[in-house]
This record gives structure tokens, C-alpha cells and sequence, in this order.
């Protein structure tokens, strides 16, 4: 009888989960940002954009983007430009799409319900770039594939590329101690 009851539980908490990831998946079908844009130039199409969009897109994007940088520092593989440079260039895509449409709808067509999101969205955006600029595995491998750039024989694009990606963190308090690392979050 004991097992029934644990075997119950279990169905009750499998039909849950699948309840709750079917009706997230409801939601992001339902949101422009996760859908290929059918508009002139692939430009953002407004007319079915609603402000709620963008707490739920922004959240996925930065969970997406953590996914990127976690597959970037658990990377058994040494440091190299391409396994992490590159990777890291093209990660948080859909974040910074979304904070960029965001951001400029913010600036320029402001209402109290947008200005009220972004009382919510700023800070976790900022929380989310100080973890990923504040990295330390990340940072590491950026490091390392910085202090050996010149075996790369690199093009003067990815040269720039390095040295603002590099320049960016170091901006960013990467090289501060634990302490002050604290002190600037």
C-alpha cells in the first residue's frame, strides 16, 4: 500500500511538470521573440510585440545564456580562440536582441507599465552580465587565450575581437580580488 501511495506521488508530480512545460511552451509560442520574424528586413514586428513579451523573453535569454557560457567553462579543452572566443562572441543572442529592443522602446516610447518592467528587468539584467563578467572559469580561459594570442597567428578582426572581449572583462572588474568583486556587484 506504501508503494502505491509513492508510485502516486510520482505520477502526480511527472503530470505536473508536463503541465507546467506544456503551458511554458504555450507561452513562448505565443511570443514574437522566439518566432522568425515574416517582416521586411527581419524587423521586429511591433504590431504583435506586447510588454509582457519581454519579461519572458529576457528571462529565457538569459537562462540560454548562461547554458552558452556553462558550455564554455565546462569545456574540457584547453583554451583556444576558436572553443572559446568565438563561442563566447556568438552566445547571449537572444538576450541581446530582446534588452536592445527593450532598452530603445524604454528610451523612446516609454509608458508607466514599460517603466515599471524595467524597474524589474534592470536590475536582474545587471545581475546577469556581473556573473558572467565576474566569471571566474570564464575569465580564466579569455585570459589565457589573450596572454598566448600571438601563436594563434590571428586576423586583425579577431584581433580586435580578442582584445575588446579581453579589455571588456578586465573594464568590468574581472581582475579584482574576491573582496572588491563583492564590493562592485
Amino acid at each position: 500500500m506504501r508503494q502505491t501511495g509513492v508510485q502516486m506521488k510520482i505520477f502526480y508530480i511527472f503530470v505536473l511538470l508536463l503541465i507546467v512545460n506544456s503551458f511554458a511552451t504555450m507561452i513562448q509560442a505565443q511570443n514574437p521573440f522566439f518566432e522568425k520574424y515574416n517582416t521586411p528586413h527581419q524587423t521586429v514586428p511591433f504590431d504583435k510585440v506586447k510588454t509582457e513579451h519581454y519579461k519572458s523573453a529576457i528571462t529565457e535569454g538569459m537562462r540560454m545564456h548562461t547554458a552558452e557560457i556553462d558550455a564554455i567553462t565546462d569545456n574540457p579543452d584547453s583554451p583556444t580562440f576558436a572553443n572559446t572566443i568565438v563561442v563566447y562572441e556568438k552566445s547571449g543572442k537572444l538576450l541581446e536582441h530582446v534588452a536592445t529592443v527593450f532598452s530603445n522602446l524604454h528610451s523612446a516610447e516609454s509608458n508607466d507599465e514599460i517603466q515599471i518592467l524595467a524597474q524589474e528587468l534592470m536590475p536582474m539584467l545587471s545581475e546577469h552580465h556581473n556573473n558572467i563578467n565576474l566569471n571566474e572559469k570564464l575569465f580564466t580561459r579569455i585570459k589565457a587565450v589573450y596572454e598566448q594570442r600571438e601563436k594563434y597567428n590571428l586576423t586583425t578582426e579577431q584581433t580586435t575581437l580578442l582584445n575588446n572581449i579581453y579589455d571588456g572583462f578586465v573594464r568590468c572588474g574581472a581582475n579584482l580580488w574576491d573582496e572588491d568583486k563583492n564590493k562592485y556587484r
